[in-house]
This record gives structure tokens, C-alpha cells and sequence, in this order.
């Protein structure tokens, strides 16, 4: 391991951790599980979850809402059947415009926000080829995680 061991204190009020040395300290407020509802079977995708969190900065904090989770839901489904769609195209170059803001939103502290809004533009624009989408859609998911080509050939 570099450096030595890691420690790390997850607590919901900042006290004192008691260990000496470099010490993280992460605040964690009052949480709500929203990925069950105890009203019914709705289990939520934790893909969902994530593409939620990564649509917000991550030094602020994140509200969970229903209606963020079924927002990010529909986002999600949308992208992955849009991505299903554009495989049986010719594949095509990411747009130079699109590689440039990828670039830099990841090389600037990982800005996963960015990133997102980048989908979300180069889905929209009339202009990119089917292919070009498709390409870029997978470029992103390899750092997002989000199994949008999950849908590509069933």
C-alpha cells in the first residue's frame, strides 16, 4: 500500500475521531433508505441512485426525493433503449466538440455533472449521427457506470 494504511471515521456529528495522525472525517446527516418504498414492491434501480448522485456536485449535498429517483428512472430508461436503438447504426467518430468537453470535465476533479449535461445535449442535437451518439454515450458510461448499452441486442 502507498503511503501506509488509510483510516477513515464516518460520523453522523464531527467529534473527535481519538486516533492520531492524518485522519478523513466524512459527515453523514440523517438518511432516509428511498431505494425500497414500505408501501409496495418498488424496488428501485441502484443504477438510478447512482445517476442521480453523479447528476449533482459531489461536495454539495444530494436530495434523494421520489421524484429525483423517478426522474433519474426515466433518464435512464430512456438512455439505455435510445442506446439499444443507435447500436444498429454505422458506428461514427465522438464529435470533437463532445471529446473536448468530456475531456475536461473529467480532468477538472472529475465533474460528473458535466459529464451528464453532456449526454443529455448530445442526445438532443439533430446534428450528431446515430453512431457518434452511440459512441459517445459508451465513452461516458465507462467512467459513470450506469449500464446504459445494457439494452444493445436483446
Amino acid at each position: 500500500m502507498l503511503g501506509g494504511s488509510a483510516h477513515a471515521d464516518v460520523a453522523r456529528h464531527a467529534p473527535g475521531s481519538g486516533h492520531g495522525g492524518d485522519e478523513v472525517l466524512i459527515g453523514v446527516g440523517p438518511v432516509e433508505d428511498l431505494t425500497q418504498r414500505a408501501a409496495g414492491r418498488d424496488r428501485r434501480d441502484l443504477l438510478t441512485l447512482r445517476l442521480t448522485m453523479l447528476s449533482c456536485p459531489y461536495r454539495e449535498p444530494v436530495r434523494l426525493t421520489p421524484a429525483a429517483l423517478a426522474d433519474a428512472a426515466v433518464l435512464a430508461g430512456r438512455w439505455r433503449r435510445r442506446m439499444a436503438e443507435w447500436a444498429g447504426q454505422p458506428s461514427k467518430p465522438i464529435p470533437a466538440e463532445a471529446a473536448s468537453v468530456i475531456r475536461g470535465a473529467f480532468d477538472d476533479d472529475l465533474d460528473t455533472v458535466a459529464a451528464v449535461d453532456l449526454l443529455r445535449s448530445v442526445e438532443s442535437r439533430p446534428d450528431v449521427p446515430a453512431g457518434a451518439k452511440f459512441e459517445t454515450f459508451l465513452f461516458v458510461d465507462r467512467v459513470l457506470g450506469l449500464k446504459l448499452p445494457r439494452e444493445v441486442g436483446l
